[in-house]
């Protein structure tokens, strides 16, 4: 099995370097998913505390552990700080990148077209998968474990059981860890429906499923050595939580606040893009339905068993797709070996305009609007939109225009170069996002000076309460190590009768005047939040209740 090339490690290996130094540099951590994952972790480190996670002093049983026991453990070995805990997803993702390629190898043993050299490019080069991957976030774990349980199972196929349900059951019992019994999903479909792609050879069907029942007993007991334990220790709630509230209690949630059956459809032209809209992809499409091999049937038994389950689960978002982006891209590949085959060694001149137009046109578009918006003092008012927005630099759309008509006008030689310069259309589109969107805005979005001003009340003894809801922004960004209390808004003014030397944190639609004298305030996510004694308060909602703004 031949190596992956060098110059494709290599550049691979830039390509993911600069999206990550990008992302960390222009991007803060963004509330109120990133803010909230990094204080779970946080309070672990506080409490020397393995088993239980907790965010704001109480239990946290919306997600496993791992991704906190990862972060602390960076922690004990380099140090509190933030470089850690913002690689641990852009380096599983890199590992998947390079697993994928593998499981790619293993599925076309005889690959003399060198196509599955171009499943990693094609993943990165995804733009969901691209957004995603300098985000702290659950997602690209299970992306990685999914990809591991599917190498598991090809390997059973292939004769080597002993190593594959191996896998699989640490691919199951890690991704329950993850992110929850989801992982199923992206997991089981491809071994149950092994009779529909499984080819030459033809495994023993009783030992297969039975390796298959052996190697998901497994991984529900490396789950529940953790979660029995944890039960206990949390008590009947946090225990309720962890075995009912992820499981069925989660999907039941979700049908009460979701989206509708299509809504996956509709999302997938753009986080497949620009994979969707290129020629050499449909063309190859329409050969592999006329004559598939056991590696396209094994990924249409992984990608559409996994959209039609989460289209059934009424709670969708773009990333729980990401697992089930390995196997799209092993179709994408399939494709561009099939035009191959038909002895269409090279691209066609047109074959990139779909993509290089779209991308030009989004440049176009975007060199208007910013035009527009500087322009016309009414716009942002007209749109909904925070002031900084006109603080974005109409080359951001310059930038981008140039590189979709760059992409539209360039023959590429061969359709691994494509593949290249597609990827890096799509990383320097997401990288141009990163360096002018938050080169302008990322101060709505930086909580690390509210943070740090917390923590001098804290030092100073100083009770906090946000208004209404929390979700932890704090306590991670300010290394709080007391609780943030919170309440409604109703009988916020009461709560200064325990904590006269206290600071209420509030979120309000419009800006507080100067003249109320707000001890701290800064936009927040298109609104603002600002900071108040005991004396000021009530004289800052009076002002708001005058401005219509509380009832």
């Amino acid at each position: 099995m031949a190596r992956l090339p060098w110059f494709h490690i290599v550049g691979l290996g830039i390509v993911w370097t600069v999206l990550v130094w990008v992302g960390l540099n222009y991007r803060p951590l963004m509330p109120i998913d990133e803010t909230r994952y990094l204080s779970v972790a946080w309070e672990m480190w506080l409490r020397s505390e393995w088993l239980v996670p907790h965010l704001n002093g109480e239990t946290y049983a919306h997600k496993p552990p791992l991704l906190f026991w990862i972060i602390k453990a960076g922690w004990v070995v380099f140090g509190v700080d933030d470089t850690w805990p913002r690689m641990v997803a852009p380096l599983f993702g890199l590992a998947g990148l390079g697993l994928a390629w593998a499981l790619a190898r293993r599925l076309w043993p005889d690959d003399t077209h060198g196509i599955a050299i171009l499943v990693p490019w094609i993943l990165l080069g995804s733009l969901l998968w691209t957004v995603f991957a300098t985000v702290t976030m659950f997602d690209m774990l299970n992306a990685f474990f999914s990809v591991l349980g599917a190498f598991g199972v090809v390997l059973a196929w292939q004769g080597r059981a002993r190593i594959g349900w191996p896998l699989v059951a640490v691919a199951i019992g890690l991704g329950v860890l993850a992110k929850g019994p989801v992982i199923l999903i992206y997991i089981l479909p491809v071994a149950l429906f092994a009779p529909w792609w499984a080819d030459d050879p033809k495994p023993n069907w009783i030992r297969w499923y039975a390796g298959f029942i052996g190697a998901l007993a497994a991984g529900v007991v490396i789950a529940l050595a953790w979660a029995i334990p944890a039960g206990m220790a949390g008590g009947e709630e946090y225990r309720n939580a962890i075995f009912w509230g992820q499981t069925v209690g989660r999907v039941n949630e979700s049908f009460a606040h979701g989206r509708p059956f299509y809504w996956y459809l509709m999302v997938i032209p753009a986080v497949l893009f620009p994979w969707v809209i290129w020629p050499p992809f449909w063309r190859g499409v329409g050969t592999m339905i006329r004559n598939t091999d056991p590696a396209i049937r094994f990924a249409l038994a992984w990608v559409v068993p996994g959209v039609v389950i989460l289209s059934f689960i009424s709670g969708k978002q773009p990333h729980y797709l990401l697992p089930l982006f390995p196997p799209f891209a092993l179709l994408v590949a399939a494709a561009i070996g099939r035009e191959i085959e038909a002895n269409r060694r090279e691209p066609r001149l047109r074959d990139q305009m779909p993509a290089g137009l779209v991308i030009l046109a989004a440049g176009v578009g975007l060199i208007g609007l910013m035009w527009w918006i500087k322009s016309d003092s009414t716009a942002l008012g007209s749109l909904g939109w925070p002031p900084w927005v006109s603080q974005i630099s109409i080359g951001f759309g310059v930038v981008v225009a140039i590189l979709g008509l760059i992409l539209a006008l360039k023959h590429l030689k061969s359709f691994r170069a494509a593949v290249v310069a597609l990827t890096l259309a799509s990383a320097m589109a997401v990288s141009s996002v990163h360096v002018f969107v938050f080169s302008a805005g990322g101060f709505a979005y930086d909580l690390e000076r509210m943070a740090q001003f917390l923590r001098i009340m804290e030092t100073e003894q100083r009770g906090l309460l946000m208004v209404n809801e929390y979700h932890g922004q704090f306590n991670y960004l300010g290394r709080l190590k007391t609780k943030v209390d919170t309440v409604p808004d109703r009988v916020a003014q009461g709560w200064f009768l325990g904590h006269t030397r206290g600071r209420v944190i509030f979120v309000s639609n419009v800006p507080p005047p100067n003249w109320l004298r707000p001890w701290f305030v800064q936009a927040y996510r298109g609104r603002y939040m600002s900071v108040w004694d005991m004396d000021t308060y009530p004289v800052f909602r009076n002002w708001l209740r005058e401005e219509g703004q509380l009832r």
